[in-house]
């Protein structure tokens, strides 16, 4: 099993219907709609930091943004998590 870099679903490469090719690697998807969403923006979803890797050691950032390394929502993780610790230190 491999992981749906669009959504993180396991999908089967051996049974899938929905392979796109990049840069001389295969990704398996669990539909067309994910697919199609890889295709068109490839980059989005193919990540240049460690946050994640799927079992064929490529790696891929989850869908809220989280591990991109940019984007508001990655702030927002990281106030979060300070918040967080803020509380635990501070209580």
């Amino acid at each position: 099993m491999v992981r749906d870099p669009v959504c993180g679903t396991d999908v089967n490469p051996e049974t899938t219907n929905w392979v796109a090719n990049h840069e001389g690697l295969d990704y398996y998807f669990c539909s067309e709609t994910c697919q199609k969403a890889f295709v068109n923006i490839p980059s989005r979803f193919i990540v240049s930091d460690m946050t994640g890797h799927d079992d064929r050691g490529r790696r891929m950032a989850g869908g809220c943004g989280m591990g991109r390394g940019n984007g508001w929502m990655g702030y927002i993780h990281l106030a979060i998590m300070v918040l967080y610790l803020l509380f635990i230190i501070f209580r």
